[in-house]
């Protein structure tokens, strides 16, 4: 059974766990910890937003990060994170409540636009970037 729930402080310590994994698949990224996800949880809530966790049986399969800025006409999900595409409409419909509203979902389907840019600072490191996957522990 599907279950979704918003995200409270004692959530991030799994949230980072599930989105650590689900990146892996990618050449460079930056390490997510509980720190990094209750940051996120407040910035979401100052945005009249919150955190949506998906579950079945007790696991997460789907962080959809979320707000409605005062004056949008939209909800936006940023960087969805799940197993399943269908979780991504379940999660759409129960924010807005209809399947009319609009959705704006940024970093995620066809349109590849960098949620952050990074400029390395030592060119040495670069050498790095050919042999395999980078995971960053901050980004300045």
């Amino acid at each position: 059974t599907l279950a979704f729930a918003l995200a409270s402080k004692k959530d991030c310590p799994e949230i980072a766990e599930f989105a650590n994994v689900l990146l892996k698949e990618f050449d460079i990224v930056i390490w997510r910890d509980a720190t990094y996800y209750e940051t996120l949880l407040w910035e979401q809530r100052s945005e009249n937003g919150g955190i949506l966790l998906a579950k079945k049986q007790g696991r997460i399969i789907g962080v959809f990060c979320f707000r409605k800025a005062e004056g949008d006409s939209y909800i936006e999900i940023r960087e969805p994170l799940f197993l399943q595409q269908e979780v991504l409409h379940h999660a759409a419909y129960l924010l807005t409540g209809n399947e009319t509203e609009r959705v704006l979902c940024t970093g995620y389907g066809e349109e590849r636009k960098p949620m952050i840019m990074a400029k390395i600072l030592l060119p040495e490191l670069t050498k790095d970037l050919r042999q395999g996957k980078v995971f960053l522990n901050e980004v300045v």
